[in-house]
């Protein structure tokens, strides 16, 4: 059975959409870039991946070490490649909303592409060889197209005989990332595994544990580079700490980086509690609802015991003219799984005007955001309510608790010990109250990224007779179930034709999802 990448279904079942802003290249120093280190985290590479260590599997020669951040809004990451690389696969994935995903990258020095310069036809199309072409000093683009949900950056063949020599970070400007939020970016570096033991052995560290940036990386160690002062303890933050730039503006310098005084002193916990920024380690970004400000805003950052006042601008030039609105989602259900929808201008770098709800006490809105208000609680039916942006609106319809569909699965295990899911679907009356509606059925198997040999997370979906992997573009054939009468209670058996002993190794996860005539895809999840 060939086995199934699929990127643009996984979007599909996750079945979300929420608000993207373009962003615009500006000068850049690496300083800028969040460091992506083991599951979740952004420092202490060097605690995380010891040679030998749970983090670091060797086989063969071969040292194998990975990341994985989920929910992230950030613009600017930076991965560390050891010297004795020789394949990577690094993916992306996003919400499936009308929105292109682009991205630069280069290895050494953060990439100079913009917005712009990143478009299909100047995209790489093969990204097999992206490890080496980064490694040998090109500067990729990345592009993937509005709805794929997803954007891969390398993934290298396991055949591929490419080793580096030399090690250091490449640097992922993420220029459009629909959603404006990464659900899941993993990385899976493979490393000659005596050139990575020899090099940490000799390594350079900054005072995060990071390697040091800017040093010359190879299997005998490293050498120059900034330390930023820890090599000698360190010096001590006066608690006068700056920010460069010095002020956030609106499409031309929406990020900072937090300085200590002096630079090389060690520094003490960053946060701030304003909704318009948010703050990674040393690096604070401009948050989804900060970039709708429209007029000069002070936020506190506090770094230990000390605060400072960071003021966010404005864009005064380049404005673009808004020409309508759009909302991540049209439909919101009391006590349902999503209690609130975005408001996003079109095109999406336009700035959007001070919007409105009616005023009936079911929704309220807050920059952006629409959300549900406990008084919807009592509504008995549906009820439409309109946004109003300027001169533009869009509407929502609310519908009362109960409104949700349901799915109830069942294992059914034969004398020969192979599994049957019965799944049982059960579905609102309100949702099936016009005549003829029809209902198809897809169901989803999902084998994580990091069973057997796998770097990348496998998606099969099974038809009526046989599991499937993508062949077109027609996803009516990937359904189980097809154009079935609709009812309020309907119930779909799936024999998986293995038993759960053959499954289990792989981490095996079954998704249900199912479409009506009369709406949308709506995504119940995993059910197995």
């Amino acid at each position: 059975m060939t086995p199934l990448k699929v990127g643009f279904l996984r979007r599909i079942l996750a079945g979300a959409v929420v608000m993207c802003a373009a962003t615009f290249a500006v000068a850049q120093s690496g300083s800028e870039y969040t460091p992506l280190v083991a599951a979740g985290g952004y420092t202490g590479f060097k605690a995380e991946n010891v040679p030998g260590g749970t983090a670091v599997v060797g086989v063969a020669g071969v040292a194998t070490i990975r990341t994985k951040h989920d929910g992230l809004a950030l613009q600017k990451v930076k991965l560390f490649v050891p010297p004795g690389a020789m394949r990577l696969g690094i993916s992306l994935t996003t919400y499936a909303v009308d929105q292109d995903a682009r991205a630069a990258a280069k290895f050494g020095t953060p990439p100079a592409s913009s917005y712009e310069d990143v478009l299909p036809e100047t995209a790489v199309s093969d990204t097999r060889p992206s490890l080496k072409r980064l490694l040998a000093g090109d500067e990729l683009k990345f592009y993937s197209p509005a709805r794929s949900g997803v954007l891969m950056m390398a993934n290298s063949e396991n055949t591929d005989t490419f080793v580096g020599s030399a090690g250091g970070y490449i640097y992922f400007n993420l220029l459009s990332i629909p959603g404006n939020q990464i659900l899941s970016i993993s990385t899976r570096l493979e490393v000659n595994e005596s050139c990575y033991s020899n090099w940490y052995a000799n390594a350079s560290w900054d005072q995060s544990g990071n390697p040091v940036e800017g040093a010359s990386h190879t299997c005998s160690g490293s050498t120059g580079g900034n330390t930023g002062g820890n090599t000698g303890g360190g010096s001590t933050n006066s608690g006068a700490f700056s920010f460069s730039p010095a002020e956030l503006v609106l499409g031309t310098a929406e990020t900072a980086t937090i300085l200590p005084n002096p630079v090389t002193a060690s520094l003490a916990a960053c946060s701030s509690t304003s909704p318009y920024i948010s703050v990674v380690g040393r690096q604070i970004y401009l948050s989804a609802l900060g970039r709708y400000l429209r007029v000069a805003t002070p936020v506190v950052v506090t770094c230990g015991n000390d605060s400072k006042t960071l003021n966010i601008l404005p864009a005064t030039t380049g404005a673009v003219t808004l020409t309508g609105i759009s909302l991540s989602a049209n439909v919101l259900i009391v006590g349902g799984s999503t209690a609130s929808v975005t408001v996003q201008p079109s095109p999406l770098n336009a700035v959007l005007p001070q919007c409105t709800v009616d005023a009936t006490g079911n929704l309220s809105i807050t920059g952006n955001t629409v959300s549900l208000k406990s008084s919807a609680g009592s509504l008995t039916s549906a009820k439409d309510e309109v946004v109003t942006c300027g001169t533009f609106n869009k509407t929502i319809t609310v519908k009362p608790a109960g409104s949700i569909a349901s799915v109830v699965p069942e294992v059914i295990t034969a004398a020969d010990g192979k599994i049957t899911l019965r799944l049982t679907l059960n579905q609102p009356a309100a949702d099936l109250a016009a005549t003829g509606v029809t209902t198809s059925v897809w169901i989803g198997a999902h084998l994580p990224a990091g069973a057997v040999f796998f770097n990348q997370d496998i998606w099969f979906f099974k038809t009526p007779t046989v599991w499937r992997e993508i062949d077109g573009v027609d996803i009516n054939a990937l359904a189980f179930a097809k154009n079935q009468p609709a009812s309020t209670k309907q119930i779909f058996d799936v024999p998986l034709g293995l038993t759960a002993a053959d499954l289990r190794p792989f981490g095996i996860e079954i998704y249900f999802g199912y479409a009506n005539s009369n709406g949308t895809f709506v995504n119940l999840g995993k059910v197995w």
